[in-house]
C-alpha cells in the first residue's frame, strides 16, 4: 500500500507532465493510474553479445539471450549500400557493453522490439543521428526521431551521403520480387 506522500508525488508528477506538455503543444504521456505502476514496461539489462546488422542485436543477461530489433528505426540490409557501415556504427556503440533495454513489442519473426540505452544514451536515436538508419515511419511514435533523421540528412551523414539512398523497406520489397 502506498503512503500519502507517494500518492501525492505521483499526482504532482502527472500534473506537471500534462501541464508542461500542453505548454509545449504536444500530447502528454498519461500519468500512471494509482496502483498501476507495475503495468509500465520493465527496464532490463544485459551485455550485447552480437550485432547482426544496424538494427538487430543479441543481449545476454547471463542466463538467457534475447534477440532485440531496435524499435522505430530501420537500418540498411547487410548487402545493401550502407549496411556494413550501419552494422559497424552500432557495434562500435554497444558491442560488448552492458546496456539497458525496454521491450516494447514482439515482431513477426519473434524478435523483441526494444528501445536500447547505453550510459543513458538512446542507441536507437544514435543510429539516426549518425545517419546509419531511417526512421521506420510505419512504427515510429517519437517525433524527435524524425528531427534527428532530418539533421543527419541535411549534414549528409552516413547513408545520406549517397545522392539517392534506398530505404530498407523498399530494398527488401524489390529484392523479394527478384527472387
Amino acid at each position: 500500500m502506498m503512503n500519502p506522500n507517494q500518492i501525492r508525488n505521483i499526482l504532482i508528477s502527472g500534473l506537471l507532465t500534462v501541464a508542461v506538455s500542453n505548454l509545449a503543444g504536444c500530447d502528454a504521456p498519461k500519468p500512471p493510474l494509482l496502483g498501476t505502476e507495475s503495468n509500465a514496461p520493465d527496464t532490463l539489462s544485459g551485455v550485447v553479445r552480437g550485432v547482426m546488422d544496424g538494427d538487430t542485436v543479441k543481449i545476454s543477461d547471463g542466463t538467457k539471450e534475447v534477440k532485440c530489433r531496435l524499435a522505430q528505426i530501420d537500418a540498411p540490409e547487410k548487402n545493401q549500400q550502407g549496411g556494413k557501415a550501419s552494422k559497424k556504427a552500432l557495434s562500435d556503440l554497444i558491442f560488448g557493453k552492458t546496456v539497458s533495454y525496454i521491450v516494447v513489442d514482439t515482431d513477426q519473426y519473434k524478435r523483441s522490439v526494444c528501445k536500447i540505452f547505453s550510459q543513458g544514451e538512446d542507441i536507437n536515436a544514435a543510429q539516426l543521428k549518425s545517419g546509419n538508419a531511417w526512421v521506420y515511419t510505419a512504427f515510429n511514435k517519437d517525433p524527435n526521431y524524425v528531427d534527428l533523421q532530418n539533421q543527419a540528412r541535411q549534414a549528409r551523414l552516413g547513408l545520406w551521403s549517397d545522392q539517392n539512398p534506398i530505404p530498407p523497406w523498399e530494398y527488401r520489397k524489390s529484392n523479394k520480387k527478384s527472387r
